[in-house]
């Protein structure tokens, strides 16, 4: 098969490297913008969007499930108001995650009777690393995005838009000098004269 014939029928993979990092990986397609229009025009629209030359292309779409969390928060009370402010903070290898916020109770406490509730957050931020890139494997190319991270997935598609540095062009026709062993008549020996080869280029 091809390499966009590969690609078209690839989907995100995922695995666990010896170091422990998720890493999620897919075959990218290849062509310009006008060969993208057919395989998947969203990455084609990515790619109008740039001023410069594009070589390579991923969209990544990320995602991150967390478990679920017990925060205890300090409590302030009026006549009238419960007032609560809590923070999480978790740090782990791969990255870290903050969360602060605040709960405000409005009740008739005589009647036991809560007359509004709103929670405020304040602070909701996660940090950690992703390493892309593209590599071939087995004589196709696939990018991948990996990340120490617990509960972060991605998905992904890519596409190489400058074949040059990847599929040098080579001329269909070739012809030069040949050197070999065969026969001549009856005669067994060297042979040397001029061949002609035709290389075709698939994509």
């Amino acid at each position: 098969m091809t390499q966009n014939e590969i690609a078209l029928r690839d989907t995100t993979r995922t695995l666990k490297t010896k170091t422990g990092e998720l890493e999620f990986t897919r075959s990218v397609l290849v062509g310009d913008v006008d060969r993208l229009e057919e395989l998947n025009s969203g990455l084609a629209d990515e790619i109008k969007k740039e001023r410069g030359r594009v070589v390579t292309l991923s969209r990544l779409l990320a995602s991150v499930k967390s478990d679920t969390i017990t925060i205890t928060p300090e409590i302030t009370l009026t006549d009238s108001t419960i007032t609560t402010e809590w923070a999480h903070f978790d740090s782990s290898a791969g990255g870290t995650r903050t969360l602060e916020g605040n709960t405000v109770i409005t009740a008739q406490f005589d009647s036991l009777v809560v007359q509004n509730a709103t929670t405020t957050i304040t602070r909701d931020e996660i940090f950690f690393t992703i390493v892309t890139g593209l590599r071939e494997r087995d004589d196709v190319f696939e990018i991948f995005a990996r990340t120490e991270y617990e509960g972060a997935s991605f998905g992904l598609e890519g596409a190489i838009v400058d074949i040059k540095p990847f599929f040098p062009k080579k001329k269909k026709w070739a012809i030069g000098p040949t050197v070999g062993l065969g026969f001549v008549g009856d005669r067994f020996g060297g042979i040397i004269g001029i061949g002609a080869t035709y290389g075709v280029i698939r994509l």
